[in-house]
């Protein structure tokens, strides 16, 4: 009995297999690690307002980095206060999520399932805590700012779509007093538990975990917000980044990420979705030019070309530690991570 060689058989299989997993070496963008800023704590998220990185350090509170030696003669950023961030028993938060208005001086955190916390920041040396608002259960929020006024836009767990307008009423020249508008509130159910949440323009994104994702029109309170259309997708839908006004990402967790294009016309979903990084687990979706970055949790982070988002080409994946989330500054790749916040340039 004549018996058959296999081998070349299964080595192409492998290399085949490899060459579909891995982009091709000259391909693969360049990552240099400029520092890790110690963040105590956790390092979880991190915003941006002009020169300063607001960064979410877990228990460590909130911490605020004057990145103006960086972005102008490439010198590591300065620590420019931590701000402990407790409740009423004392005990320490475990911030997850920050934001900041710059143009009334209002900084937000967040601790997974409570409220939103109010910071007045008017005054740096002396910073305020004015206490949480909204409801339990927050996911994600984001803020809409106005010269006197500014309305936080929710996920809430059991909520659904929350929004919250609050008014500021001059008490000096250089003291404003906000408080909760009247007839500023508005409640829109979804059909599942808001995980995730981003706006652009009148546009609303949810993402809804085992549902996928839903786009709304977005409406002041206290008008419901206005449906438009919704995807199913892969996995769990987390978390949602607009790509500008025409595009969305969805970070479905082990469904990996999908982009959807929004029609101008009838600002609906023009098709099913590009599916992309599917044997990846991202939780979250920044981008900056024709570079996406994907937080992967414990893989680290993903990058791909979105010169043309309609066909994402891989460019690598690094193991940095565990990622949480990541934004773009100036060019640099901030990356929220359990060992701080790493600062990264990328080589394309």
């Amino acid at each position: 009995m004549k018996l058959f060689n296999y081998t070349p058989i299964i080595a192409g299989f492998f290399l085949l297999l490899q060459g579909c997993l891995e982009p091709k070496s000259e391909d693969i963008w360049d990552l240099d690690r400029v520092t890790t800023l110690n963040t105590i704590g956790y390092c979880r998220y991190s915003a941006m307002s002009g020169d300063l990185i607001f960064v979410a350090a877990g228990q460590g509170g909130v911490q605020i980095w004057n990145f103006a030696p960086l972005f102008e003669t490439n010198s590591v950023p300065l620590l420019k206060t931590t701000l402990d961030i407790k409740n009423d028993l004392a005990v320490v938060k475990d911030i997850n999520q920050v934001a900041y208005s710059a143009r009334t001086k209002q900084l937000f955190a967040l601790e997974t399932y409570e409220r939103p916390i109010l910071i007045d920041y008017s005054n740096p040396d002396n910073p305020i805590n004015n206490g949480q608002a909204m409801s339990e259960k927050t996911e994600e929020f984001r803020i809409i700012d106005e010269d006197l006024s500014f309305t936080i836009i929710a996920a809430d767990e059991d909520d659904g779509i929350k929004v919250t307008v609050f008014d500021g009423f001059m008490l000096n020249d250089s003291t404003v007093l906000y408080s909760p508008a009247a007839n500023g509130d508005s409640q829109t159910p979804v059909n599942g538990r808001s995980s995730g949440i981003d706006i652009a323009d009148s546009l609303l994104a949810v993402s809804i975990d085992q549902l996928g994702v839903a786009l709304y029109k977005y409406q002041s309170p206290p008008a419901l917000q206005t449906f438009l259309d919704s995807r199913d997708t892969e996995g769990n839908a987390i978390s949602v980044t607009f790509h500008g006004n025409s595009g969305l990402f969805v970070a479905s967790e082990e469904g990996g990420c999908y982009y959807f294009q929004i029609m101008a016309d009838s600002l609906r979903f023009k098709d099913e979705g590009v599916r992309f990084a599917n044997d990846l687990r991202v939780q979250q979706v920044s981008y900056y030019e024709n570079m996406a970055a994907l937080a992967l949790g414990s893989q680290g982070i993903a990058l791909f070309d979105i010169t043309d988002p309609l066909h994402p080409e891989s460019r690598g994946v690094y193991d940095i530690g565990h990622v949480y989330h990541t934004t773009f500054a100036n060019g640099y790749l901030l990356a929220a991570t359990r060992a701080g916040l790493q600062i990264i340039t990328i080589g394309i």
